[in-house]
């Protein structure tokens, strides 16, 4: 492969991974949102400004890996199919392993950390909002596995991403 190619891939891989993180830290909002009512000397924020604030969060988010992801699939169609870099199946496999070992791993260490609100006695009022994080990292947790367990799925994923399948 090319370092276009490589490039390209790398950007439509980081497309998908901002698209994760959007997901997981657009729950940040909701407590500063509440911080800032507490400053304001208690006046009460009305229900539609934290939907303005997480939708135009999600949709800046959404645009821009949108955006990259069309790039970098415009990169790849523009470049020819003769390939400078072969690399064997078993290393794309291994590469693959490798990625959910990150995964599993990362995903591990925060979801412990992000369940800890259910020991307190306030959940209900923001049982919702407190499950998206452990939530994406259960995600995170299932993508991890299946490139554990079935990479060859994954290297077929990336070549069609790549055009070439």
């Amino acid at each position: 492969m090319s370092q276009r190619e490589i490039l390209a891939i790398a950007i439509k891989v980081y497309a998908l991974w901002l698209l994760g993180m959007l997901f997981i830290n657009s729950v940040g909002f909701y407590p500063t949102l509440i911080a800032l009512t507490s400053w304001q000397g208690g006046t009460e924020i009305k229900s539609w400004v934290y939907i303005a604030v997480i939708s135009s969060y999600l949709l800046a988010g959404l645009i821009i890996a949108s955006l990259l992801f069309s790039v970098s699939t415009k990169t790849l169609k523009s470049l020819s199919i003769k390939s400078d870099i072969s690399i064997s199946e078993e290393n794309k496999k291994y590469i693959f392993q490798v990625s959910g070992l990150f995964f599993v791993v990362s995903s591990r260490t925060y979801l412990p950390n992000s369940l800890t609100f259910l020991f307190y006695k306030d959940v209900e009022t923001h049982a919702f909002i407190q499950l998206l994080r452990p939530m994406g990292y259960l995600v995170q947790l299932c993508i991890g596995t299946w490139l554990i367990v079935n990479p060859s799925w994954w290297a077929l994923a990336f070549k069609k991403l790549r055009g070439r399948a």
